[in-house]
């Protein structure tokens, strides 16, 4: 494990397989005259001054102070805290103040429980004549307690009921057991930079190379989509693989009518295959699907839905198929005519007169009357720009009823008589009367709504009835688009999958962030264990919203090319990145985490796994493992993947596939069938991942990941990619190698051709790493140079070229030695993609 220093805070974590040990992060409570509480937050600045050495400050406008302070290495194992405050003013009342610690849980039958050290001077987690963390200032400060009687969450208060004009110094040492070592903070671990070295990529019009021959032209040349078993396919039989992104918000409305085309063709190019068009319903997006200011969301705008035909139809043309949202952030009016409009809207976090339909919608009917007619006029339209109805278009493949709208985890809590909305609690209280009656099972463990149990069948059986009627309304007009109900996202446990089945394909939202590399499938989970884990068998998976957050997280090059071989390995179907564009893609904006198409991190190795994974680069598993955890343990206990070892190891090594037992309190849930040659596991503590071991390589030979040295490698005969913590090491592959001087970046070699690299004529190759705006959160974003060297093992008679627009490509020298290409990656390519090829 590791200790480091938090660069938003000066604050130290703890971390262990990057499971979070122990966290901390700065409190401070005001009080008003009523003696209500009030938030006082305090702003901070931090400053690498040299390795392990840091400088802090900050200020606090409620409690009228400042300070400064400093953070140095001791050891390996321990730092040292200095800070002064500088108390302006006296305040006669206040709650108090400072830094709040979490302590895993998890931990303490390692550590033990946690202490207070004496006279408020610190903590203690472990056993101080061995193992332990320990935090222990040279003087009292004003109070250490456990919050709430919890040992595992420690408040260290600088100041506690009054603050007077004054001056004072706080000195502490932070340490940690000997086999939890100094880490640097991010900003030194992938290098201090200056940002006047990197580069610009002419965003959003550059491709380095035209991957739409990868597309049937044009969409729905095959039919319609379907599936077979946990296949997709086509109604001619051709099997069905997609890789795609999505077009949302502001960009579907906002975007001229006359560049939609240009920017449909870029998609295409980039070697997307379908789109996701959503957030057309949202209340902050104007125009949106009901027009400018609409007075209802019962009826769509035919004006501004034109733009949308048109993003439709020149994607279509392009080959690029559509996913479709009937239901995204659709908020409800008052002129909508609904039940209960008043106890929605007043519990809804948005703006007055809005109420978030969400979780009401399964047990109110009159939610769900009105999402029904909405879907009639969505799918029975005719596209101005095709003449061809919504529901008959076959360049449109999937379909969403409705978006992160699940009663079984996140929103089954909201009618509950606590929340004070006295007509949606009469309305759960009958159904789940009903069910408890129906089921023999007792009223008041159905009604608890948040403890797994009987309330979880209850929850799943209305998801699915709802489920049901909105199928039923939505098959008078459409029988042949594949729909999707809702997702499995935010932490989701496994007990939410039976509800999930009614779906075409199970589908996934799946979020990383930095590091992901680096997580230890025996202690933690990183963002595609979670897509594993809901991969039901029998049924294909999609992922309609995949990104690496918070923004902007500097190793996300790598995210797209692990992503697409993991899904490789795994057989996953329709992957979808969010977000192409949610503003008109332009050259201006902001950058953000949902504006790929102008990110040179995210595009430098986008189109690398897209080919790779489109192409077929990579094999499937060989063996595959099915978790079959019984009726009890899978409705009864919180299985996610933080919890289950089963659902972190076997998708590092094998397929993994999940079994769904029969349930009598679920008659509609029918059985899994799985693979016949499938070993089947019903322990979730399983694992093919060896307690101590750092590494794990797929049973396919092709995939290794490294986590204790954050390294990922694909080694296949048509793409070879090294990603992740790779400068400063000599990475060698079958005839390719990556001796790569920046610390942190991702490496692809492939083929163009679809033949093997050692014979292929048409080599890409393609490499990323950060990328940050010159100033702010505003475009231009620049991107970091990637320097070292690659040796590619081909046949004679390659030149290299570096591309730059259109056609255009600039012939750069290279040396041709012992049948090994030797490339020079230098600072002044100002490229992310090279071409070896006759």
């Amino acid at each position: 494990g590791y200790i480091m220093i938090d660069k938003g805070d000066g604050l130290p974590v703890a971390s262990d397989g990057q499971k979070a040990i122990i966290q901390s992060n700065y409190v401070y409570f005001g009080i008003e005259p009523s003696g209500k509480w009030t938030w006082a937050g305090q702003r901070n600045r931090f400053e690498i001054i040299s390795d392990f050495n840091y400088a802090l400050s900050g200020d606090n406008r409620v409690f009228d102070y400042t300070y400064e302070g400093a953070v140095s290495k001791i050891d390996e194992h321990s730092f040292r805290y200095e800070i002064d405050f500088d108390n302006k003013k006296t305040i006669e009342k206040v709650i108090g103040g400072g830094i709040e610690f979490k302590l895993n849980a998890d931990y303490n039958e390692k550590y033990g429980t946690p202490r207070l050290l004496e006279n408020n001077t610190g903590w203690i987690w472990g056993d101080e004549n061995a193992e332990h963390f320990k935090l222990e200032f040279t003087n009292p400060v004003a109070d250490v307690f456990f919050e709430r009687r919890n040992p595992n969450v420690i408040r260290v208060y600088f100041f506690r009921d009054r603050i007077e004009v004054s001056k004072h110094n706080h000195q502490a040492i932070f340490s940690a057991p000997d086999d939890f070592t100094l880490r640097q903070t991010n900003d030194e671990l992938f290098g201090l930079y200056d940002i006047d070295e990197w580069f610009e990529i002419d965003a959003p019009y550059y491709t380095a190379t035209d991957l739409s021959f990868l597309n049937h032209l044009p969409a729905g040349k095959h039919g319609f989509l379907k599936t077979d078993g946990d296949t997709l396919v086509f109604e001619d039989g051709t099997k069905a693989k997609f890789w795609g992104t999505t077009v949302s918000a502001n960009a579907l409305f906002l975007t001229r009518y006359e560049d939609i085309d240009d920017h449909a063709k870029r998609i295409a190019a980039l070697g997307f295959n379908l789109v996701r068009l959503t957030h057309h319903d949202a209340r902050w997006v104007s125009p949106n699907v009901f027009g400018e200011n609409a007075e209802t969301t019962n009826r769509i705008s035919e004006d501004h839905m034109r733009i949308f035909d048109k993003w439709v139809a020149e994607l279509n043309e392009l080959g690029v198929y559509i996913w479709f949202d009937f239901h995204h952030e659709r908020y409800l009016l008052e002129n909508d005519n609904i039940y209960g409009f008043e106890e929605i809207e007043r519990k809804s976090p948005n703006a007055e007169g809005t109420a978030d339909l969400r979780g009401y919608s399964h047990f109110n009917d009159s939610i769900r009357l009105t999402m029904q007619s909405l879907n009639k006029q969505l799918i029975t339209r005719i596209n101005k720009e095709t003449n061809v109805r919504y529901a008959d278009n076959k360049g449109i493949i999937f379909l969403l009823l409705t978006n992160e709208n699940d009663i079984t985890n996140h929103f089954g809590n909201r009618l509950l008589k606590a929340q004070n909305v006295p007509m949606h609690t009469e309305l759960l209280d009958k159904a789940v009367d009903d069910f408890s009656n129906k089921n023999n099972l007792p009223a008041n463990r159905v009604g608890q709504t948040w403890i797994p149990g009987p309330s979880k069948l209850f929850l799943n059986d209305a998801e699915h009835n709802f489920n049901q009627q909105l199928l039923s309304s939505l098959r008078e007009d459409d029988p042949n688009h594949l729909v999707v109900t809702t997702n499995s996202w935010g932490d989701n446990p496994m007990f939410s999958l039976p509800a999930l089945t009614d779906s075409a394909v199970i589908d996934v939202h799946t979020y990383g962030e930095v590091g992901e590399l680096e997580v230890d499938p025996n202690k933690a989970a990183n963002f595609l264990h979670w897509i594993a884990a809901a991969h039901v068998a029998d049924k294909p998976l999609s992922v309609s919203e995949w990104n690496v957050e918070t923004f902007p997280v500097p190793d996300r090059h790598a995210s797209s090319l692990y992503m697409a071989a993991v899904a490789s390995h795994q057989g996953w179907d329709a992957m979808m990145q969010f977000n192409y564009a949610t503003r008109p893609p332009t050259g201006r904006g902001n950058f953000n985490p949902y504006s790929m198409y102008h990110d040179p991190a995210m595009l430098g190795t986008m189109q690398a796994a897209a080919l790779m994974y489109r192409q077929g680069h990579l094999q499937e598993a060989v063996k595959t493992y099915v978790f079959a955890p019984s009726v009890e343990e899978l409705m009864y206990t919180a299985l996610t993947p933080k919890s289950a070892k089963i659902l972190r190891t076997v998708p590092e090594k094998s397929k993994l596939l999940i079994k769904l037992p029969k349930m009598e309190d679920l008659p509609w849930l029918r059985e899994t069938s799985v693979p016949a040659d499938a070993e089947i596991i019903t322990r979730s503590d399983f694992s093919l991942v060896g307690e101590g071991d750092s590494s794990a390589t797929s049973d396919t030979g092709e995939l290794y990941r490294n986590w204790q040295e954050g390294l990922y490698t694909i080694n296949s005969t048509k793409s070879k990619a090294a990603l992740g913590w790779i400068g400063g090491r000599h990475i060698e592959l079958d005839g390719v190698a990556f001796d790569i001087k920046t610390n942190s970046a991702s490496v692809t070699v492939q083929t163009l051709d679809n033949q093997d690299i050692a014979s292929s004529q048409n080599i890409m190759i393609s490499f990323a790493a950060r990328a940050e705006p010159r100033s702010g959160r505003r475009v231009p974003t620049l991107a970091e140079p990637v320097t070292g060297l690659i040796k590619i093992s081909a046949g004679p008679g390659l030149k290299l070229y570096k591309h730059k627009n259109g056609d255009n490509y600039t012939e750069l020298d290279v040396k041709y030695e012992n049948g090994a290409y030797g490339i020079e990656l230098t600072s002044d390519l100002k490229t992310y993609w090279l071409f070896l090829k006759r």
